[in-house]
């Protein structure tokens, strides 16, 4: 493994340890089931444009991960609605 790997294994650790109660991890495939049941979830896709131009899931909005804090203005007022963000992983 290499140091930026191990570097982004150590922080996503450390970030999912910490996860807000009410918060939580869910895989691809929960995501897609969730999706295919037309559920509403609000999709942040937070890679660079470049990256969300080449692919996305569709009705995912992009905001790449620098520009979160100042876009907070754009999240559902429906604090019931789940928020799910998307990226790549960091390696």
């Amino acid at each position: 493994m290499s140091l930026r790997e191990d570097m982004c294994s150590a922080m996503e650790m450390q970030f999912f340890k910490e996860l807000r109660k009410g918060w939580h991890l869910i895989t691809v495939e929960e995501l897609k089931k969730r999706l295919d049941k037309n559920e509403n979830i609000f999709l942040i896709d937070v890679r660079e444009p470049d990256e969300f131009s080449s692919a996305h899931i569709e009705d995912a909005v992009n905001i790449p991960v620098h520009d979160v804090p100042g876009a907070v203005d754009i999240l559902p007022e429906d604090l019931d609605q789940p928020i799910v963000s998307i990226c790549h992983r960091c390696l």
